[in-house]
């Protein structure tokens, strides 16, 4: 099923399986559509405290739900402006959690298992007036919204390098990250420690329900074609999925984000992933279940 009418700048959205919906960004506006694609509905709009600050350059990057599925984590980019909060679907509130100038804020992703807590990260960017590229002291952080405590980096990128992507190990007690064109590390919430899990030029990775599993896009940000692998952590074999996919035609990338982004389905029969193969922007499917079935004999 396939739903717009017009004006998803930012396309990432998240279903809601209590409530029957998919929640999506529009403009400065959070909306959702029943699993039918039908009953829009706005459910809030930014305040003018936020979009005064300038031009609307990004808003609800990876939308989230929290654990307990009350609360959607939120972030943006408003001119110079940029923030992190959430917005709570039962008492219809939004709230910002902290926000800078000269600075932005995105990738913000509730735990899939604790309600309260979420991280976020601080993005490469380029001044909306001069254009001048501005780099970051620290990637991923963490904040929680039931206490005051300031939000805390993670990862000692001083040891391990510059991290790229990122996302919750499903267990919540941990987070995977890119250290770029190196490997995927899992690194512990609580200490901050990282472990090695899988080396290569990753760019995008994910990684199934048990953390066994995990696939990847290569050379992404090279300028040469891109490679999908599938890898197994126990017994360290990995299988090309798609070699040499091109760059995304710079046509496209006006509109659409065209790194692979793979992901495994949940059953892990499938791999998803972005593909502008046929000149135009499509979600392909790649089923895997075949080699995890030969892997697990």
């Amino acid at each position: 099923m396939y739903y717009t009418s017009g004006g998803l700048r930012y396309p990432s959205a998240v279903m809601d399986e209590k409530r029957q919906l998919f929640f999506f960004i529009r403009g400065a506006s959070i909306y959702s559509v029943d699993l039918q694609a039908k009953n829009e509905r706005c459910w809030m709009t930014l305040p003018e405290s936020i979009t005064k600050y300038g031009p609307l350059l990004s808003f609800g990057c990876h939308l989230s739900l929290s654990a307990d599925g009350c609360r959607l984590g939120l972030d943006g980019r408003f001119g110079t402006f940029t923030f992190v909060g959430f917005y709570d679907l039962e008492v219809n509130k939004f709230e910002v959690l902290l926000s800078a100038q000269d600075m932005f804020y995105n990738h913000t992703l509730y735990s899939p298992t604790d309600p309260h807590q979420l991280y976020f990260c601080h993005e490469w960017w380029r001044h909306p007036v001069t254009d001048a590229y501005n780099a970051i002291d620290h990637r991923i952080w963490v904040v929680r919204t039931d206490d005051n405590m300031p939000a805390r980096p993670l990862l000692d990128e001083n040891v391990w390098g510059q991290p790229t992507h990122e996302w919750w190990a499903p267990s919540g007690d941990a987070l995977y990250s890119i250290i770029h064109d190196k490997a995927v590390v899992r690194i512990d919430l609580e200490t901050g420690d990282a472990q090695s899990i899988w080396n290569g030029p990753h760019c995008h990775t994910h990684c199934d329900k048990q953390e066994r599993y995990f696939v990847a896009d290569q050379n992404t940000y090279m300028g040469i074609p891109i490679d999908i692998y599938l890898y197994d952590r126990l017994t360290q074999c990995q299988w090309p999925l798609r070699i040499g996919q091109p760059q995304g035609p710079k046509a496209l990338n006006r509109y659409y984000h065209l790194d692979p982004h793979p992901q495994i389905s949940p059953q892990n029969t499938m791999v998803c992933y972005y593909s502008n193969l046929r000149g135009m922007a499509d979600i392909c499917l790649c089923p895997v279940n075949h080699i995890i079935k030969e892997s697990n004999k």
